[in-house]
């Protein structure tokens, strides 16, 4: 993503709102597709965290699949391989299962459903954003 510098890519975490709601393949794909409409081959999304890093209090995926889901969530809705970024490393490295956090990410053979989740978090963010 080097190209881009001073840019910065959207967080599509759908693991950031697993404390409230259930994971959502579609909340990612949703705003990818958002996110592709509007910068075409520029879009990027930086999805969500294998390790909380410094913050205790931070939702991480609680497996592989999550993320090999919003993987190719992003990548149906036309983002490329090279600007899909996962935060962190480290959060893979360290764990003593390495093998399956690493599987590639398979082609998505449909579009997600649209679902509650993903309807409530775009309701919160625009809500959010039109207090600012």
């Amino acid at each position: 993503m080097s190209e881009r510098v001073g840019s910065v890519p959207p967080r599509l975490s759908s693991s950031g709102f697993a404390a409230h709601l259930p994971h959502s393949v579609n909340f990612v794909y949703d705003n990818a597709r958002r996110a592709r409409q509007r910068f075409g081959d520029r879009a990027a999304a930086d999805l969500g965290l294998t390790d909380p890093g410094i913050s205790a209090d931070v939702t991480v995926y609680r497996g592989p699949e999550e993320l090999r889901e919003d993987v190719e969530a992003a990548r149906a809705a036309g983002l490329a391989r090279d600007n899909i970024g996962v935060f962190s490393l480290r959060g893979l490295v360290t764990r003593t299962d390495q093998a399956p956090w690493f599987a590639p990410a398979r082609r998505f053979s449909r579009t997600p459903l649209p679902d509650l989740a993903t309807t409530l978090m775009r309701a919160s963010s625009v809500l959010l954003d039109s207090s600012l």
